[in-house]
């Protein structure tokens, strides 16, 4: 069968989404798409009713958190029991964040998101090259390419250095037209219960959207970014009983 799969989701339990549950899965269907990794930030809130929302739809979850590292850089860390290792952001530095990852109950996968965004990696102001060195060296996959920070140019050169990594495209869904922008494909006899399963299969990147939809896609995500910004000094400086009216009617104005 041809596994096609996103690597980077996040949903409404995430606080820089909206996206509910069903409207993932919706557009996995229409997409095709057979596995997702769903990795809202610094948490894991998936209930047992969404993953089983999931299953009933033949979609194979991965179950992941893109984690905020003490160095405030990303890591995704995918696992069955991932939500063990949930924590409030910077918590763990980046060296440990990939050893707690790659020790957990049932082994763990890494993925090194948008490496050269201000959050990424490859961020030499925040991490030092020895902690990159080391996290790339315990990591699984690379987005070469991320729908929402564009592509990263060093990562050919990483991906001869450090043999353990194999490249994705990572949609980095806010949306549902987010999902399934980029995405990933491999060939496999039945759906992979882990994404070490497929990290030797010859994945192939593919993209589905036109630039135009990605310029459409990127307004609404700042768009929404600073409505959130709004929300939360509207909540500060403003007294209870009006802050659901002043919501609303930021609702109209800003989207």
């Amino acid at each position: 069968m041809n596994f096609n799969f996103e690597t980077h989701c996040h949903s409404f339990y995430s606080h820089d989404s909206r996206m509910r549950i069903e409207e993932i899965i919706k557009k996995c269907i229409e997409h095709e798409i057979n596995g997702i990794v769903v990795c809202d930030h610094d948490r894991y809130g998936i209930t047992k009713e969404d993953e089983q929302a999931f299953a009933d739809n033949n979609i194979r979850l991965f179950k992941a958190i893109e984690f905020t590292a003490r160095e405030d850089v990303h890591i995704i860390g995918i696992s069955d029991n991932i939500k063990k290792l949930e924590a409030p952001p910077k918590q763990y530095p980046v060296i440990d964040l990939a050893d707690k990852i790659n020790g957990i109950e049932g082994g763990g996968v890494i993925i090194i998101p948008h490496p050269e965004a201000p959050v990424g990696l490859f961020n030499r102001h925040k991490v030092s090259r020895k902690n990159r060195d080391y996290v790339l060296r315990n990591a699984h996959f690379i987005e070469e390419d991320n729908w929402h920070s564009g592509h990263a140019k060093t990562v050919n050169d990483v991906l001869k250095r450090y043999s353990n990594l194999t490249r994705l495209w990572a949609s980095d869904s806010h949306f549902p037209d987010d999902v399934g922008a980029y995405y990933n494909s491999c060939k496999t006899d039945e759906p992979p219960e882990s994404l070490t399963d497929i990290h030797d299969k010859g994945i192939i990147c593919h993209k589905r959207l036109r630039k135009s939809d990605e310029w459409w896609a990127w307004q609404q995500f700042w768009m929404t970014k600073r409505r959130d910004k709004i929300f939360r000094i509207g909540k500060k400086i403003l007294p209870v009983t009006i802050q659901k009216w002043f919501k609303k009617i930021m609702m109209i104005f800003v989207g």
